[in-house]
């Protein structure tokens, strides 16, 4: 009986994460002094199980919005809404286990530093981060595996692919959209 429960309730949260992947839309802006920063991401899984970790991006000068990246082959960006108008640049990552209950961060204090990518936000424009993050989720034995992550520069072909299917989405005519 508890396995029946626990499928069902497994087949509905799945359930609920493609209905989100498939009906993604743009956040409306919420101010004149804000901006969504866009960054590409590539999950791939060659394992049965789901990914073990999520990602924290730290970014300078720091700002209340926090970047978080939930790996997902289904998803192949993250938006992040409401970031104040400014330059900035990647300082660093932290990746923290996923599970219910408390995450507690693998790196403490500031996260992994990186030769991150710098990034300007402007009023009520969409702004593309010139680097994919890629996630890969390998398999070592048959009860083993690890996870590894990246960042790769985005080619022009990746990145006006993404902006042509990032028009498409609702909401996107509230935004303006880079070159």
């Amino acid at each position: 009986m508890k396995q029946n429960k626990a499928l069902v309730v497994t087949i509905i949260f799945i359930s609920f994460l493609m209905l989100i992947s498939c009906s993604q839309k743009f956040p409306l802006p919420t101010s004149k002094e804000v901006g969504l920063l866009v960054i590409a991401v590539k999950a791939t899984n060659e394992t049965k199980h789901n990914f073990a970790y999520k990602y924290a991006l730290d970014h300078l000068p720091e700002t209340s919005v926090e970047i978080r990246i939930l790996p997902s082959t289904t998803g192949k960006y993250v938006m992040i809404g409401d970031f104040p108008v400014g330059k900035y640049w990647i300082s660093g990552i932290k990746s923290m286990p996923v599970h219910s209950g408390t995450s507690i961060p693998l790196s403490f204090g500031k996260g992994r530093a990186i030769n991150g990518d710098s990034f300007e936000i402007r009023p009520n424009q969409v702004t593309l981060l010139n680097s994919r993050f890629v996630v890969l989720k390998k398999k070592l034995t048959d009860s083993r595996s690890k996870q590894y992550w990246k960042f790769e520069k985005l080619d022009e072909i990746t990145k006006s692919g993404l902006i042509r299917r990032l028009k498409e989405l609702e909401n996107s005519e509230r935004w303006t959209f880079p070159e």
